[in-house]
């Protein structure tokens, strides 16, 4: 599959979902504005990561992120310290090669 050069903004995100009693799964990372949005409505499968057989996947919707901010020193900086934390579905999803 040819890999998509996005260009849009980036920024640092949080994205959250539920999965009942299963548990939750949620992430703070960065990505572009335009990639967020091509990825919204793809399906993500996460495997097992909520114990074994919970075999978790879901479809991305625009309410599972928030934009926490764009600026541009500050998405930097959160890159060169290595603040992202959790499960990053785009991280994933590049992963598979979408």
């Amino acid at each position: 599959m040819e890999e998509t050069e996005y260009t849009g903004k980036e920024g640092i995100y949080r994205w959250s979902e539920s999965f009942g009693r299963m548990g939750s799964l949620n992430g703070i990372f960065t990505a572009r504005e335009d990639e967020v949005a091509d990825f919204i409505g793809k399906h993500v499968y996460f495997g097992e990561v909520l114990g074994k057989y919970s075999d978790i996947e879901c479809d991305l919707t625009a309410e599972q992120f928030e934009l926490l901010t764009n600026d541009a020193d500050f998405v930097e900086k959160f890159k060169r310290f290595g603040l992202s934390t959790g499960t990053d579905p785009i991280q994933k999803l590049r992963e598979a090669n979408w």
